[in-house]
């Protein structure tokens, strides 16, 4: 039997599934077979099972990390296992997963030196502490990476200082929120994406906490008018906005599309914040049954997957 076979018998079974899964049809499956095939780093597995780990990442953001971990831990020593280990810590914040992803980036740090890969780590980790942590030195950490980044990879730094901002703001140091989102538009980065939606967000939320009421309505709405709706953080971002902007019609609507989309692609780290807005949403309605659901969902689930349960807005 399988589970009493030693490593090598384990390794030969796999490597025979693998040659004898041929085909399109068979190729994530096939994947996982040459990988745990392998007795140790080997590019050519690595890069199979990093292959499976980008086209589940529509499909299942959990099976995109599982996937991409295991290239990574495949990857031989280099420039190319930094990456690795970048597009791993990546899956892990996009699946909410805060302590997997700082594993991830200290088995970056060791390649990732210099250059590009060394300012996406600073930016990474920036993000992980504001997750995971959420205070001043985080946000100072967001602020440092946006500068680093904001002359090759403004988009990177746009989404830091917006990070930076709500940090701020959940320790009510309204200048300095203020001043993050300004950079954030100031930036050059590509409009018309999930980029600019976070930033106009912001931007009303950081208005608004300041008085300027119909300022701030201006950027809501303007945020809500971009959705797409194959992604659930543009339609997050977008019901968020609805909400703030008193719209709680289509707040409602937009986030239920969030949270449908969210769970058919196991985006666990999407899916705690639209839940989290859905109590909101709830008891804003007087629902207070369905907001007392979502929130208790929110806050097992962001337990389960080592998020810091007192974060749930």
């Amino acid at each position: 039997a399988y589970g009493t076979a030693s490593a090598p018998d384990r390794r030969a079974a796999h490597a025979a599934l693998a040659a004898a899964l041929d085909g399109d049809p068979l190729s994530d499956e096939r994947a996982w077979h040459v990988a745990l095939a392998a007795s140790g780093p080997d590019e050519e597995a690595a890069a199979t099972i990093e292959a499976a780990g980008r086209r589940a990442e529509q499909r299942s953001r959990r099976a995109a990390l599982r996937a991409l971990v295991q290239a990574a831990a495949l990857t031989p020593e280099g420039e190319r296992r930094a990456q690795r280990h970048l597009a791993a810590a990546r899956a892990a914040i996009a699946a909410g997963a805060w302590d997997e992803a700082a594993a991830l980036l200290d088995g970056a740090e060791v390649s990732a030196s210099a250059g590009e890969a060394a300012r996406e780590l600073l930016y990474l980790r920036a993000v992980v502490a504001s997750k995971r942590d959420g205070d001043p030195a985080a946000a100072e950490m967001l602020e440092r990476a946006a500068a680093e980044l904001a002359r090759d990879d403004p988009e990177r730094a746009a989404l830091a200082e917006v990070q930076a901002a709500e940090v701020w703001m959940e320790w009510v140091d309204l200048e300095r929120a203020l001043a993050a989102a300004e950079r954030a538009t100031a930036l050059p980065f590509e409009r018309g994406g999930k980029t600019e939606l976070a930033v106009l967000l912001m931007r009303g939320d950081t208005a608004g906490w300041a008085g300027r009421l119909e300022e701030a309505d201006a950027y809501w709405r303007q945020a809500a008018e971009g959705v797409d709706a194959d992604d659930p953080d543009h339609l997050r971002i977008a019901g968020e906005a609805f909400l703030s902007a008193g719209d709680d019609v289509g707040a409602l609507r937009l986030l239920r599309q969030a949270e449908s989309v969210a769970r058919e692609r196991a985006a666990l780290g999407t899916l705690t914040i639209v839940l989290q807005l859905l109590a909101l949403s709830g008891a804003r309605a007087g629902d207070l049954q369905a907001a007392h659901a979502a929130a208790t969902e929110s806050v097992g689930l962001m337990r389960a997957i080592g998020q810091r349960a007192e974060q749930a807005k």
